[in-house]
């Protein structure tokens, strides 16, 4: 036995490691390439799914047959940019349409006498007064402004003060003073809450004291009324008084409160208001220095046109300072004269009447004399706002044209997008449905895949059903190819500007119709994905296999593993037998060899 060696632990490695690596190439390679297919499998559906959303969305685009239809998108051209220029909305008639403009709308303008600068104002005390606007229509505004001053302002700061309180000045309302504790005996009342035009009904039962109805009031308008603050105010003058005060925050809201039906707790509580506007939201103060030492105030409406105008500036009651000031008014239109000493307090545009009005925007409509409030013209054509932007001069200047057609660049835009997003997937399933150059795709094996895929294929280039004889009824006759490799080309250009130019419905119901491109592409994507797609279907499905394998390779790795520490077990074993042995050998070898002499 000599030269013979144990079991090497290095030796019984080499053999565990040696079976374990048989049974992975045997048992659970396999299984890893299932796996592996399936994962991928998974992961490639995913994928197509984002791009297939993508297509999703570009097709709703195109196939909205609404006024907001990108087919119905217009642009709008003017001659003469400089004197009228147009927005067209979706779905605006298209046409022409002739302008000539002889006058801009203005904002109407109320000046104060020029007093001088640094002479002592009278004024002193709180005074309150009114200013009532146009409101665009036949109704007006009222703003209540109040401004309160100590005695020792100069008219220049008088001014000042004034300016600021209109300028600061937001829609109010305050009740009349009850005493709290007195008895309500009014029952019932609803009244409504005008807030810019959003009414809401109010109901308060009553039923106890006036500050218990006033508490039910402020519970209610916080219940049921946004924008507008609300509280009950306590012993205001006297202790035991109670009043409400509403205030709305928003200087661009009006508010109106009238009864609906009930006791009358509107007019009991003197709440009753009609499009009541802080004047910070309906006109604008200046101080200005006409000249060296002087000072004046103006008033300016923020919105332009007659029915915009200033209708009303007056004292309220005792209060003095528009007098003091020159502008206590009423409804009156005196001109503002400069050429007077002191000036002359007035409108700069006093005149109102049709036909020589400086408020209003004047001009011609295809022949017609129109005047409008703005130079922003929007109710003159549907779909259509038209911009005045210079007088232009008779004999001298052209009627500006405006034309209305289809916006060609825009529609083109969305149809280039759809082009880009179908080829994206339609390359994406091409690749993975296919083997090429013995590289099989991921989704070679995948039914609804290889579906999709030759439903683009072979619907894109169809021509579409149900479209009356003779006009568009495929993609070919717009000028876009497609190419079994490539997919979609707009290939003409020319032929694709000209269709979607004197053509313009007809492309849209290739596209938009019930069997139309994009409605028909739409259902057939929506089929694949989403909860219920068959996409979604598959993702399922191979995920549920890709789980099971994995599982499945863990339990044959554990076996595998299992197995491998019995045959350590039994090679450690041999290994301290065969020592053993190796030993005896050695004894007995050493007792009866080695050439004793007898």
């Amino acid at each position: 036995m000599a030269g013979s060696t144990a079991l090497s632990t290095a030796s019984i490695d080499s053999l565990v490691t040696a079976y374990q690596e048989t049974q992975k190439n045997r048992r659970i390679v396999p299984l890893e390439t299932r796996k592996d297919k399936f994962s991928g499998m998974s992961s490639a559906l995913g994928e197509l799914t984002t791009k297939l959303s993508a297509l999703k969305s570009k097709l709703y685009t195109l196939k909205n047959a609404t006024v907001a239809s990108v087919f119905n998108t217009r642009k709008a051209s003017s001659s003469e940019e400089k004197f009228v220029t147009a927005k067209a909305e979706n779905g605006a008639a298209i046409g022409s349409y002739e302008f000539f403009v002889s006058q801009l709308a203005k904002n109407d303008l109320a000046v104060s006498k020029d007093l001088a600068t640094a002479t002592p104002s009278p004024l002193s005390g709180t005074h309150n007064f009114v200013i009532k606007t146009g409101d665009g229509s036949t109704g007006e505004f009222t703003s209540n402004i109040k401004v309160t001053f100590d005695g020792t302002e100069t008219y220049e700061e008088a001014m000042i003060k004034t300016q600021e309180a209109i300028n600061q000045d937001k829609a109010e309302v305050t009740s009349d003073v009850k005493v709290a504790s007195s008895a309500y005996s009014g029952g019932s009342s609803t009244f409504t809450v005008d807030i810019n035009g959003k009414e809401t009904d109010i109901t308060v039962n009553g039923g106890g004291t006036y500050g218990d109805l006033m508490d039910e009031i402020v519970a209610e308008f916080n219940l049921s009324i946004k924008g507008v603050s609300i509280g009950k105010v306590l012993d205001s003058p006297s202790p035991g008084d109670a009043n409400l005060q509403l205030y709305v925050a928003n200087s661009d809201y009006y508010i109106s409160i009238t009864p609906k039906s009930g006791f009358d707790v509107a007019a009991d509580l003197n709440i009753a208001v009609t499009k009541e506007k802080g004047s910070s939201g309906t006109v604008t103060s200046s101080v200005f220095s006409p000249r060296s030492g002087m000072s004046q105030l103006s008033i300016t409406a923020k919105e332009s046109g007659i029915d915009n105008r200033i209708k009303d500036l007056s004292d309220s009651g005792a209060s003095t300072v528009l007098t003091e000031l020159g502008l206590n008014l009423g409804t009156g239109r005196p001109s503002f004269d400069q050429n007077t000493d002191p000036d002359t307090p007035g409108f700069a545009y006093s005149d109102i009447t049709d036909a020589t009005n400086k408020l209003n925007s004047k001009f011609t409509f295809n022949g017609l004399s129109l005047q409008n409030n703005s130079n922003s013209v929007e109710d003159l054509v549907t779909g259509m706002t038209f911009d005045f932007k210079s007088v232009m001069k008779p004999g001298t200047d052209n009627d500006v044209n405006i034309s209305i057609d289809n916006d060609v660049e825009a529609i083109t835009t969305s149809i280039q997008d759809f082009i880009k997003v179908f080829n994206e997937t339609y390359d994406f399933l091409q690749t993975n449905t296919t083997i090429k150059d013995k590289d099989r795709g991921a989704l070679v094996n995948d039914p609804s895949s290889r579906a999709l895929a030759n439903t683009l294929k072979n619907n894109i280039y169809k021509e579409v059903d149900g479209l009356a004889d003779g006009v568009i009824n495929a993609l070919t006759q717009i000028g876009i190819t497609f190419d079994i490799d490539k997919g979609l080309t707009i290939s003409d250009d020319k032929l694709l500007k000209d269709k979607l130019t004197y053509n313009g419905s007809e492309v849209k119901d290739l596209f938009t119709s019930t069997s139309g491109i994009a409605t028909t592409f739409y259902s057939e994507v929506s089929g694949y994905i989403g909860g219920d797609g068959f996409i979604s279907k598959s993702v399922e499905s191979y995920n549920t296999t890709t789980t099971f394998l994995g599982k499945r390779i863990d339990t044959v790795q554990d076996s595998i593993d299992k197995r491998a520490e019995l045959l350590r077990s039994k090679y450690q074993k041999m290994q301290v037998q065969l020592a053993s042995f190796l030993n005896a050998s050695s004894f007995i070898t050493g007792i009866t060899g080695g050439g004793a002499d007898f």
